[in-house]
Order: C-alpha cells, then structure tokens, then sequence
C-alpha cells in the first residue's frame, strides 16, 4: 500500500537545490506513488555535480578575472613605460635638433671657408675673405708677372712686350665659389656629408687671368707689319728705254700673319701662364697672275708715228721730254688717261723749252711748244689700237705733221684743252712712247682685239668743206716795242703779218677695218673744223704819227668751248 505521508524536509546543507514535493492528485483519482531513494540520491549526486560545477567555474572565472586584471595592469604600465619612454625619446630628437640646427646654422651663415679648401695651392680654409685675399696676394702677382711673350718666324724672335696689357685676376669670384661650397645644402644631412667631403678630399680652386685682349690688336699688327708681304700679280712695270720693249715684275707669294688666330694664341697662353714661344700663323697666298702668263699675254694693238724733223731744237726737246713722260704709262681696265695730267703743267719752271705753237691762228712762242704733236700722234696710235676716245679737239688750222682731221691739240697754257682716253679692255693697256731721230713713235700693248672680224684699224680722212674768210686782212696800229711771233720787237715804220690769211675747212675722218689686209667695214670717226682767218697786218707807224686812243690785244687767245665737240 502506497505511503501517502508526506516527507520530512532535508536539511539546506546544499545550497542552491530545492526539494520537489509532488502534491497528490485528487481529481483523477489515481494513487500518488512515492519516490524512490534511489532517485532521491542521484538527486542528490546531481545537485552535487552542479554545485562543484559551478565552484569551478566561479573559480576559473576567478582565475580569468585576475588574470585579465594583472595583463590591464601589466599593460598600463607598459604603455607609461613606452609614454615615458617616447616623450624622452622626442625629447632627446628635440635636443638633437636644435643642435643639428644650430651647427646648420652656424656652418652655413660662417664667415670663414671650408676646412680643405685651397686656392692655387694656398689652404685658405678656416679663412674670412679678407684673410684668403691676403693670402692670395702673392699668387694674384705672380699670375701678371708674365709681361713678354716671344713669337717665332722663320727662326727669328718677335718679342711682344704685355707691360701696358690691363689685366684682372678673379679673386673675388673664386672666393665667393669657395664661400658658396655649401651654402645651398637643403637639410643638416647633406650639408655634413658635403662638409666631410671637403674636408676629407679637399677641393681645389683655381684662379684665372682676364686681360684686355683689345690692346693685343695694335701690338700684333706691329709684329705682322714686319712680315707680312701681301700676294702680289705680275705686272708690267714700264718699257725698256733702250729697246722698247715691255718690262715685266714677277709674282710675289704672299705671307702674311693670322692676326685673329695670333691674338687666340697670345690669348691661351696669357690665361694658362705658359712660357712657350708661340709659332706665328701664317696665311699663304698664292698669286694669280705671273710674269709668264703676261708676257704672252700682251701683242702690239696699234702705233703711230711722226716726223718733226723741221722743228727747232727746242721744240725737239719738248717732243722728247713728253715722250720720255707717256713712255710706260700703264692703265688698268676702266682708267682713264689725261695727256695733260701725264704732262703736267708747261713752264720753264718745269723744265720745258720755248718753242712755237698755235694760237688765234698766228704761230707764237710758249713754254712747252710742239707737245701738241705728242696728244697727235698719241691720238692716232689709240684710235687704231680701238681704245674709247674720251675727250679730243682738233687745231685751229691744219697741222703739217699728220693729215687733216687726224690731230688732236692740247692747250699748253692753263691745260684747259686736253686729250684723253679709256682703257675699254679687260686687261691692263701699256703705252710705249719714244723718239729716233726725228721720229716720234706711240705703240699700244695689250690683249688682241676682242673679235675676230677684224685685226687691224687704218685712218684716213676727207675733205668736207672750205670756207673763205669774210675779207681782207685787218690792219692794227701798235706801238713800238710790241713783241712779234719770233720774239723781236717792232719798230717805227715796220709792218707785220701777225696772222697769215687762211681759209676754213672741215674734214670727216674715218676709221677702216682689215682682216689680213682687206678691207672689211668702215666707220666715221669725228669731224675737225679748221676755222678760217681773215688775217692781221700790224702797222708800226713813224714816231711823228699819232696812235688811236685804243689799241686791240693781239694776242687774244682763241675762244675756248666748254663741251667736247
């Protein structure tokens, strides 16, 4: 029979267990059973279990909350530690810096020069600039102590004296550079690594000369004035007197110095203070034109000869004179030659005769008389040799020498009228002028004629026209003592032709072409006016017969034009 009783209540021995006390139940009607004491122990048991469960756990808790408090712990004094340890950390980089700053500082604003540096040799480190320029001071007078240099030419020693050369040394600029060493470093690490470096492999520095090269130019053109001897063409110098023949100088090679190379030389060796004597440049030029290349380059163009066999002695002289001064005239291409310029003037002063010449149609003495035969028989020469006639006038009446329209006049007074010409050619032109005997001889040497359709000119001329004069002689009163054509005086009584009556005439001259000896073209060269002349008779009248009031000049010279015809 099932024990309805309830249980006695067991003692709270274990904590945190509670009995379980099934009521019955009433309503169904089914019998409360009992628990066994079986159950009830491993009730127990379990509550047990439970109950040391539960101490280990608070105890591992416990263990994990200590140990979790000593690594908080533990942690917090090692962050103070590292706290401690940073804040003295950059505490001591602070320190550091303010040093690396102030060493910065003090190596870059320095008023003194890297320890090894050196100038030229000289150590000027730890130096102010004002101690390295002293020290520099020997250095920068030997630098300007080299004042000569010797220049060498054909063995032969040209000094060039540089005392009066300026000159600058560039101290200032080299210890500036010296200063500057470091100056730009950007942070204390390359500025000490830069500051190791000078002072553990040095640096040298060296200072250079600045010389006024300008004052170099007249002392080189000195030197070169005493060698150079420019490149020089053959030339034709003149004529042989004695054989008439052209007189040739030979070519010249030239050697003239390189001034601008020279002045480059004296340059580097003034900058780099050397002692070595300097070979002078030397240009060679080679001439273009020899003495054989000329002399078969020249032929006879052209002469013209004639004959003053019936002139006085003095006139003869003058003829001669002038030849001797034509003689060996040379004309480059393009120039143009002046009979009168090449006479100078006539006077007795100047070493010429008096001899008869024209004027107004009357024969009268002058200084110099007869060179109008010289521009003549020059005037022929020059035209047959095809040269450019430039200026010509023909006589006031006809010359006995040449035929009519063939001469030229010169004005021996005043050298107003003159005959000149041009060298047309591209060569030089020589004019050979002589006399033999009594003959004058011009001849023209040149380059052949510049064509093929002809090879010799010829002139000739014809008469135009004639005029007679308009009436008889005029009779002039003068007194006596009035001087005549030949020199003598006139007296009382006399009478005298002063100018012979003479007819007018015009001549058409010609120049003719020939080819080996025929006659191939023909052309009008220039027409000569001779003007025709009424005459003048001068009357010396007996003493008791009075003179007119007025007397005309009988030596008026004849008109003069102021073009060429």
């Amino acid at each position: 029979m099932e024990d309805n009783r309830q249980q006695p209540s067991q003692p709270q021995e274990e904590q945190g267990y509670s009995e379980v006390i099934l009521e019955p139940i009433q309503d169904i009607g089914i019998p409360k059973k009992r628990k066994s004491s079986s159950s009830l122990a491993k009730k127990r048991k379990k509550r047990k279990q439970q109950q040391r469960m539960i101490i280990i756990l608070g105890a591992v808790f416990a263990v994990l909350l200590s140990f979790f408090l000593f690594m908080f712990i533990r942690n917090q004094r090692i962050a103070a530690a590292e706290a401690a340890a940073q804040i003295a950390a950059e505490e001591a980089a602070r320190v550091q810096r303010e040093k690396e700053q102030a060493e910065f500082q003090a190596i870059v604003y320095s008023d003194t020069i890297l320890q090894g540096v050196t100038v030229n040799g000289v150590s000027v480190g730890g130096m102010t600039m004002e101690q390295a320029k002293a020290a520099l001071a020997p250095v920068e007078q030997n630098l300007g102590a080299q004042r000569q240099i010797q220049l060498v030419y054909d063995n032969k020693l040209y000094p060039l004296d540089l005392s009066n050369m300026p000159y600058t040394v560039n101290t200032d600029a080299v210890l500036k550079e010296a200063f500057d060493l470091v100056k730009n470093a950007i942070d204390y690490t390359t500025l000490m690594q830069h500051v190791e470096d000078v002072k553990t492999n040095g640096r040298e520095l060296t200072l250079s000369v600045s010389y006024d090269l300008s004052s170099l130019n007249a002392a080189v053109a000195q030197i070169a004035s005493q060698i150079d001897i420019p490149a020089q063409e053959a030339q034709v110098t003149g004529v042989d007197k004695d054989t008439h023949k052209l007189t040739f100088k030979d070519e010249v090679v030239g050697y003239v110095v390189d001034q601008p190379a020279l002045i480059n030389l004296i340059a580097d060796a003034v900058k780099t203070n050397s002692k070595n004597p300097i070979e002078l440049p030397i240009i060679v030029t080679q001439p273009t034109l020899t003495a054989a290349m000329l002399q078969g380059q020249y032929v006879l163009r052209a002469s013209a000869t004639t004959d003053f066999s019936t002139s006085t002695s003095e006139r003869k002289y003058n003829v001669r004179k002038g030849a001797g001064l034509i003689n060996g005239s040379v004309l480059k291409p393009g120039d143009v030659f002046s009979t009168n310029d090449t006479l100078g003037v006539r006077s007795t002063g100047n070493g010429w005769k008096m001899a008869n010449a024209y004027e107004s149609g009357a024969v009268v003495p002058q200084a110099g008389g007869g060179v109008c035969q010289l521009s003549t028989t020059l005037y022929n020469a020059i035209v047959k040799g095809d040269l450019e006639v430039v200026y010509r006038r023909n006589h006031s009446m006809p010359v006995h020498y040449v035929k009519e329209g063939l001469d030229a006049t010169i004005n021996s007074v005043g050298n107003i009228i003159d005959f000149k010409f041009k060298n047309n050619t591209t060569s030089d032109i020589i004019i050979i002028g002589y006399t033999s005997g009594n003959k004058l001889t011009f001849e023209v040497w040149g380059i052949p004629f510049a064509t093929t359709e002809y090879d010799e000119i010829k002139l000739t001329s014809s008469l135009v026209s004639t005029q007679s004069a308009a009436g008889e002689p005029v009779e002039i009163i003068v007194p006596v003592g009035t001087e005549k054509a030949n020199g003598s005086l006139m007296v009382a009584g006399e009478t005298y032709v002063a100018v012979t009556p003479r007819k007018g005439y015009v001549y058409q001259s010609y120049k003719n072409y020939y080819l080996a000896g025929t006659l191939v073209k023909k052309e009008k060269l220039a027409v000569s006016t001779y003007k025709a002349f009424q005459g003048e008779i001068w009357i010396c009248p007996p003493e008791e017969t009075p003179l007119p009031e007025a007397t005309p000049d009988a030596f008026a010279p004849e008109e003069i034009p102021t073009t060429s015809p």
